[in-house]
């Protein structure tokens, strides 16, 4: 392993030792797996769209149909404003203000519902980085994820919430096993995902669409809930050669300097960068 990156692995253990759980997270997400936690993040995003109930509160509510390709990008910048800044920074809390007054477009939410969402954002993207990670995830990196929902959860008023990571983990495996099938709602989110996802890549690759993202999935269950194809043989020999690729050659590279993600940095359609207003524009 190159020296930066082994300094890197020290530096987080030094963090936990300090309890600054928070910056672990911060270099966990934006400097040691920035390619994998973006991946992670779509995956948990993905979750609601797979129960039944969860989509068709979102497809009453007509804001998914709407500016989709806005809206995914706009979901992803709230989570890294909040990752950040860290939960007590100014950015963070005009961020996690944001969403508070989002959930509350949505009441017919259960508490259950948001205790199984809070818990997938530290299941889905801690498994990704365990399957297809450049190297194995660190425990404290396990622990880092778990308190920083746990503490975000709090500021959103969830007040059952997971005590771990493998209680997250547990968590979502509880629920996926009842509550994730195909409807009618799931399947026009997931439609709206896929033209998503076509306009994000470039052609031909874009036709390739649907087989990629569910290659990423690995979960039979979620992709077939939002009308994802199964994956053919060539689509997941190459997903396959590509992780084992990334991991045979970053661990020699020198460590990134420079954070996957800046604040107010141009991202989608904010081509010039964006600030705070326009993210919280319904």
């Amino acid at each position: 392993m190159h020296v930066t990156r082994q300094k890197r692995i020290e530096a987080l253990h030094a963090l936990a030792a300090a309890g600054r759980w928070e910056d672990v997270y911060r270099q966990h997400v934006l400097f040691e797996f920035p390619h994998e936690m973006r991946m992670g993040f779509q995956l948990a995003f993905l979750r609601p769209f797979c129960d039944p109930e969860m989509a068709h509160v979102l497809v009453a509510a007509g804001r998914i149909a709407h500016s989709a390709q806005r809206r995914a990008y706009d979901t992803g910048i709230v989570i890294h404003e909040i990752i950040a800044d860290g939960t007590d920074g100014a950015r963070a809390r005009q961020m996690i203000a944001h969403m508070n007054r989002q959930h509350h477009h949505y009441p017919a939410i259960t508490p259950e519902q948001m205790t199984y969402v809070l818990a997938a954002f530290v299941a889905a993207p801690g498994r990704y980085v365990e399957r297809e990670g450049w190297r194995p995830m660190l425990d404290v990196e396990r622990q880092a994820a778990s308190r920083f929902y746990d503490r975000l959860g709090e500021l959103m008023g969830i007040r059952d919430r997971h005590t771990s990571y493998e209680h997250a983990c547990q968590i979502v495996d509880d629920y996926e096993a009842t509550n994730l099938r195909p409807n009618a709602d799931t399947l026009e989110l997931g439609d709206h995902l896929l033209r998503v996802l076509r306009d994000r890549l470039p052609w031909p690759v874009s036709n390739a669409s649907g087989q990629i993202f569910a290659s990423q999935i690995n979960d039979s269950a979620v992709a077939h809930a939002v009308g994802l194809p199964g994956v053919n043989v060539p689509t997941r020999l190459l997903a396959r050669a590509i992780s084992g690729a990334r991991r045979l050659v970053l661990p020699h590279l020198p460590a990134p300097t420079k954070p996957a993600f800046v604040p107010g940095q141009p991202a989608g359609p904010y081509t010039r960068g964006y600030d705070l207003s326009q993210i919280e524009k319904p």
